[in-house]
């Protein structure tokens, strides 16, 4: 019953080929288009690409509120917009922590990571249904060629069956003037070609957009500690890196097809047999446009003007309205984006697209290996068990080349970068070598950029690293008296910016010895957080006590309410909530009042190799001036509680 099914079916899949064949032979057309209709490429990608530009610019100029409205408008449909979309609410949270956003980034990446999903599969090029009908064909092939050959040895009567049942000697290789399949159905013609070329690369984009190590950043700070967590995090860190290593060899593949189409999708003339080492001119005349004259502009302006068509990746709902100004503006990142083009094997160049998704790939695979670099020294056993790459140079040498180009992933990898090297760097000794890397990534941001509220944090972060902690907090005022930049600014996403440098001015203000102004700050921020509560608590009452004698009634009020903060938070405590709760029990337990806690505060995140000598010599005088003039009994109560002698020489070592 199975065989006759399969042979009905057989039939019929044959008899539909005949049809198709004698439709084609007739010179009739059929009614559906051969291949799905596939989005623009050339000018459109350039406007798509720019349009992610200009709502990345609204987010690192301090426009946060438009950028996310921007991105919300354009993501209907559209996996990139709304990975860009879901990337602002990842920003937002990674300066807050606040539950609430955490979640709200987590599903935004979530549902960005199911459309990229669907995509994929959408613009698949291969199908299990294709390799089982290839199995057939060649079965059946098989099959003919047994018969055939046993029909030959039965005398000439046979023989002649055997002709007609198989005609060719070598039923594999068609005959010379074989003509009747076309140019539409033999995988090397141009025109199938260039459709699985085109096919492929909306494929690439839909697992590149699943691969975005931004996903895993916000599962892990959502997850916690638990091994359930763990577990978690881990698979999707594997899932991840795989992910990568599809996307490089399907990148590898679109390269040598983009070589063997002569670097042009337009062409029509046969395809390039093999790659020649040779080339004859360096630059493709039927290739993408490398001499960018204003003529480019105006195209860029009328397809905008036009609207979306019918075959755009873009969102029907949207209409860019891109007026003159923004067509040159279009032009000018064109312009900007042709350094970024690459020459391939035989000469070929890139074109802007096949760029942008290679840089898109090194971006992703420099901050994976950065990331797994630096899990702590406990679970490397377990990355080591997931076969999983962690070289920190290889992912540091990537994030550089990317940070320099005209690229949506140049400020992101310029942003990871210098966190690295004046945050993550900055809880070890200092080097000149990540002072420098530093340096050289601010040196290639654009000027406009470096005025943005974000940026100047990282500059002042560097500052301090290399000990200028005025010029630092210079910096961190600046970004406090900046104006407010669009009507939206008033919500919660520059509130979170806001609370960003506050956090940032009060460190600067602890260092510095300004526990007035650093225990204001603080309390702004621990009315308008809910998470981080504990730890501007612990703050606030660590510089309260140092302030003042007479603010020490109120640096015990907010000890004596730490505890009961922690016990409220479902998740494991982080280190600092641990000093806090132990500086509170010390002081409700056991009595013990707390001897320079801020200091030691400053010492847990090695701040004093943050100071000059000026400050060092500030705050050992404090030390002296509590030794000396403070009553005996005071002092004998404060020693069992704080080792004088190991702060006096841990702030030598940091001096010298």
């Amino acid at each position: 019953m199975n065989m006759e099914k399969f042979s009905a079916g057989l039939q019929q899949g044959l008899s539909s080929i005949l049809e198709r064949r004698k439709s084609k032979d007739s010179g009739q057309s059929s009614e559906e288009p051969a291949y799905e209709t596939l989005p623009e490429i050339g000018v459109d990608f350039e406007v798509e690409e720019e349009q992610v530009m200009k709502g990345l610019e609204l987010l690192y100029q301090d426009r946060l509120s438009e950028a996310d409205e921007y991105f919300e408008t354009l993501k209907t449909g559209h996996a990139r917009f709304s990975l860009h979309h879901a990337e602002v609410a990842s920003f937002i949270a990674m300066m807050s922590f606040e539950p609430e956003d955490i979640e709200f980034a987590t599903t935004l990446l979530t549902e960005t990571v199911s459309l990229a999903d669907q995509q994929a599969k959408r613009w698949r090029t291969h199908s299990n249904l294709k390799k089982v009908n290839e199995a057939v064909g060649a079965m059946k092939t098989w099959a003919l060629t047994t018969a055939a050959t046993a029909l030959k040895k039965a005398g000439p009567v046979g023989a002649q069956a055997s002709a007609k049942l198989m005609p060719v000697e070598n039923p594999s290789l068609p005959s010379d003037d074989d003509d009747d399949e076309g140019s539409s159905s033999k995988p090397s013609n141009r025109e199938e070609a260039t459709y699985n070329h085109r096919a492929r690369r909306m494929r690439l984009w839909a697992l590149l957009i699943q691969a975005n190590p931004n996903t895993n950043v916000v599962q892990v700070v959502a997850a916690g500690e638990s091994w359930t967590s763990m577990v978690k995090v881990g698979f999707n860190v594997k899932r991840c890196w795989s992910i990568y290593q599809h996307c490089q060899k399907k990148l590898d593949q679109l390269q040598k097809e983009w070589v063997s189409l002569g670097g042009t999708l337009t062409g029509t003339g046969p395809m390039v047999p093999g790659v020649q080492a040779d080339s004859d001119s360096d630059e493709d005349p039927n290739g993408p446009e490398l001499s960018f004259d204003p003529a480019n502009a105006a195209r860029a302006a009328a397809l905008a003007a036009a609207g979306p068509s019918s075959s755009s990746r873009r969102s029907q709902n949207y209409d860019p309205e891109l007026s003159a100004p923004e067509g040159e503006m279009i032009y000018q990142g064109v312009r900007a984006a042709a350094g970024n083009l690459e020459r391939l094997e035989g000469g070929v160049k890139e074109d802007q697209e096949l760029a942008s998704l290679r840089i898109g790939i090194q971006f992703g695979t420099g901050a994976f290996n950065l990331m797994i670099s630096l899990i702590p020294t406990n679970y490397q056993k377990a990355i080591e068990l997931m076969a999983v790459p962690g070289d920190r140079n290889q992912g540091l040498s990537l994030l550089r080349k990317v940070s320099g180009l005209h690229h949506s992933r140049a400020p992101l990898a310029a942003i990871v970068l210098l966190n690295y090297f004046t945050v993550l760097m900055g809880l070890l000794p200092y080097t000149q070598e990540h002072a420098m890397g530093g340096r050289n990534v601010l040196h290639m941001l654009p000027i406009a950029w470096k005025e943005s509220s974000v940026f100047r944090v990282m500059q002042a972060r560097l500052a301090s690293y290399e000990t200028h902690l005025q010029e630092a907090s210079a910096m961190i005022v600046k970004c406090l008296g900046n104006p407010v930049k669009s009507k939206g600014s008033e919500g919660i996403p520059m509130q979170r910016l806001a609370n960003l440098i506050l956090d940032e001015h009060g460190w600067y203000l602890l260092l510095q010895g300004d526990f007035t102004g650093a225990f204001e700050n603080f309390g702004s921020l621990y009315k308008d957080t809910v998470w981080l509560k504990p730890l501007y608590a612990c703050l606030m009452a660590a510089c309260c006590w140092e302030a003042d004698d007479k603010f020490h009634n109120e640096a015990a009020k907010l000890m004596r309410d730490l505890p009961g903060m922690m016990s409220s938070k479902k998740t494991n405590l982080t280190p600092m909530e641990h000093f806090a709760l132990r500086l509170a029990h010390d002081f409700i337990n056991n009595g013990q009042a707390p001897l320079f806690p801020a200091l030691e505060i400053i010492a847990v995140y090695n701040g004093f190799q943050h100071m000059d000598k000026a400050t060092l010599k500030r705050h050992l005088d404090r030390i002296g001036d509590a030794l000396t003039t403070r009553s005996p009994s005071r002092a004998s109560d404060y020693q069992h509680v704080f080792s004088v002698r190991s702060v006096v020489s841990k702030m030598t070592v940091s001096a010298s």
